[in-house]
């Protein structure tokens, strides 16, 4: 036991470090947690099982919605798919949206 208390004193020398700490590691362990998926692939379904992987079931798209909640839906939706298809299936690029459109 002496040992593990020696170990704390080197990283938290002083009584107020280590409450701090204790406290930041309890606020991380109240932190909301993130998407699991627990995914299989069933025989003759990768088109649904890439879909869902390319997309986190949603999260990406949240997420996006969380940054730019000024953006209009069509172009929070062409973001996805440019994020969720980066080569080959991306949307039509009749519509230039760039950077600038995201500011």
């Amino acid at each position: 036991m002496l040992q593990y208390y020696q170990l704390l004193k080197e990283k938290f020398p002083t009584k107020s470090s280590l409450i701090t700490e204790m406290i930041n590691l309890d606020a991380i362990c109240h932190l909301p947690k993130g998407t699991e998926h627990f995914l299989s692939d069933l025989h003759g379904e990768y088109q649904a099982f890439d879909y869902l992987l390319r997309n986190g079931s949603g999260s990406i798209k949240k997420k996006i919605q969380e940054c730019f909640p000024q953006k209009k839906v069509a172009d929070i939706e062409t973001l996805c798919q440019y994020i969720y298809y980066p080569r080959g299936k991306n949307p039509s690029t009749s519509r230039n949206i760039g950077p600038s459109n995201f500011k």
